[in-house]
């Protein structure tokens, strides 16, 4: 991916963010973490994850993706521990 991707990908969940739209915004909310989390901005990810599980808690989004990005950075039981939170919310599962 290039900047100018992420340029353009922000812009779009900013404006996600401020519609007002709840699905619109839990995308949004997802994709900023997710671009924060390629950046290496992993504080910011984890933050982003994290109030995503909280603001939309039937939502697996926010854990699973969490769990991942710890596991990325080899925070194990971390990982496991967020995984598991989005599988006790997630219908799939």
């Amino acid at each position: 991916m290039h900047l100018q991707d992420f340029v353009g990908a922000t812009r779009m969940a900013e404006i996600a963010l401020k519609s007002g739209v709840a699905e619109d915004q839990e995308w949004a909310s997802n994709l900023l973490g997710n671009i924060a989390g390629y950046e290496k901005r992993t504080g910011i990810a984890i933050a982003e994850f994290k109030k995503l599980s909280q603001r939309f808690p039937a939502s697996p989004l926010g854990q699973y993706n969490l769990g991942h990005l710890l596991y990325s950075l080899g925070n194990y039981q971390e990982s496991i521990q967020a995984s598991l939170e989005g599988a006790k919310v997630d219908g799939d599962v």
